[in-house]
């Protein structure tokens, strides 16, 4: 049986990707060209909101993805496990 993962997250078009907000950071999918292996992969990426006033920003890298639904999902499961 597969896992379902449901979408805890809004996501919106911005920029080359998609946004989505948490009550502790963004999360963004967006993707790139590989140049090395010359397609075009999907990354998903988390910035959390700092809770001082240095302003210190801090990232996850969910990696390298075949599709956006995949990038998605990463950040997705991510998610579902820090917003709990």
């Amino acid at each position: 049986m597969d896992n379902i993962i449901f979408m805890v997250l809004k996501w919106g078009h911005y920029g080359p990707g998609y946004l989505a907000r948490s009550t502790h950071g963004v999360y963004l999918a967006y993707d790139s060209l590989d140049f090395e292996m010359e397609l075009v992969r999907w990354y998903g990426i988390f910035e959390r909101h700092s809770s001082d006033h240095s302003g210190e920003r801090h990232r996850i890298d969910f990696g390298a993805f075949d599709a956006l639904k995949s990038a998605q999902q990463a950040c997705e499961t991510h998610a579902q496990e820090f917003e709990a």
